[in-house]
């Protein structure tokens, strides 16, 4: 499912509780009784799993429990990760969701099937279904039948209608200094920010708020963090009706634009998160018939899920297609913008230091190519 964790227990972040077989078992005792509750603390296995910044994950198995009646393996999630030990330290640059929100969330991603089922909310964290799967490959989002689900799994999340404030989005538009300072770490020692550091953020935040203005782009709730450690592939048989894709870590979805999320996604087609020291992102831009493809299937499903509100004049393909390609600068510009105030958050991650310069050089390319496509953009 994630990767699994080599660091010594002695280099985990201090703010994190140490997770033992006593704390696992009367902890998740409490919400699954039937069979946890007869285990012993030697039956229980604890793996910790890379993969979360603003948290840290553990599956957990009970050797005794057969699966029937309850799960045999769970996901135990603490707040607090591994590099960020406090996700409000972040709430400035990013739009970090509290716990109680992002607790909403995963609820009805649950209720609804479209994301792994919640056992318990504990103080802290909370306990979720293990899922058999490994995070979505490059090979995979490129092929026709992950392509649709994907773009179906994107308009379930997008249609939900939750109690949660609807001006987040509006609070990314502000250009917060980058600490140059930085530039002389030795962790950053190597790594090339010379076309991120000449950038002018303040004349291209201006353009990027000029483009979301022309687009007429629905507001809907965006996961907002697109990349392929956020998806999951479920293995084995899986029911007919149930999507093979699963969105996963909600710490940072908000309402905002769809063509954010639509363009995120064919950004972080290109994005190797396993680790490069290139200044290129490592894999090619989808080409347009596979991202039509993913805008038509979009479509179906919206037409479907929510007829009454499917409006031609903007949930037609063209229209679509044209916000994913707006969407592909959000992205690349406004993470990059929030990435470079925090970037020392990321001094213990070479992978994420990378990101500005590769997101950056995306959006110089990028910028070009759509607004010749679309001249009227300008």
């Amino acid at each position: 499912m994630y990767k699994i964790m080599h660091e010594k227990k002695e280099n985990q972040e201090k703010k994190t509780p140490m997770v033992t077989e006593k704390y696992a078992l009367e902890t998740i005792s409490k919400f699954l009784p039937l069979e946890w509750p007869n285990a012993l603390e030697s039956d229980i296995v604890i793996t910790p799993l890379t993969g979360g910044y603003v948290n840290t994950l553990y599956v957990v198995e009970n050797n005794t429990v057969t699966g029937k009646k309850e799960p045999r393996k769970v996901l135990l999630r603490l707040y607090g990760g591994k590099i960020i030990g406090n996700k409000h330290e972040m709430k400035s640059q990013m739009p970090m969701n509290s716990e109680v929100v992002e607790a909403i969330i995963f609820q009805n991603q649950s209720r609804t099937g479209f994301g792994p089922k919640l056992y318990g909310v504990i103080p802290g964290g909370r306990i979720e279904e293990y899922i058999p799967s490994h995070t979505l490959t490059h090979e995979e989002a490129s092929r026709p039948e992950f392509i649709k689900d994907l773009a179906r799994n994107y308009v379930h999340f997008h249609l939900q209608q939750l109690p949660l404030e609807k001006n987040v989005f509006q609070n990314l538009f502000e250009i917060h200094p980058f600490h140059t300072d930085l530039l002389n770490h030795p962790s950053l020692k190597g790594i090339d920010l010379s076309s991120t550091m000449s950038l002018d953020r303040e004349k291209e935040m201006k353009f990027i708020k000029k483009l979301i203005q022309k687009v007429n782009s629905k507001q809907v709730l965006l996961h907002f963090d697109c990349h392929f450690l956020n998806v999951l592939t479920r293995e084995g048989e899986i029911p007919h009706e149930m999507l093979r894709t699963v969105l996963v870590d909600y710490e940072i979805s908000i309402y905002g634009p769809r063509m954010y999320d639509i363009g995120a996604h064919f950004v972080c087609r290109t994005l190797d998160a396993s680790g490069t020291d290139s200044k290129e992102s490592g894999y090619p831009f989808p080409p347009e018939n596979q991202r039509r493809l993913f805008v038509r299937e979009y479509l179906k499903e919206l037409k479907e899920k929510d007829p009454d509100n499917f409006d031609p004049e903007v949930d037609n393909e063209d229209h679509l297609f044209l916000e994913s390609e707006v969407g592909t600068l959000c992205y690349s510009f406004l993470i990059t913008n929030a990435l470079l105030p925090i970037l020392d958050k990321f001094i213990a991650d070479p992978i994420l230091l990378t990101f500005p310069e590769i997101l950056t050089n995306f959006y110089n390319k990028r910028k070009g190519e759509v607004t010749a496509l679309f001249p009227g953009l300008h």
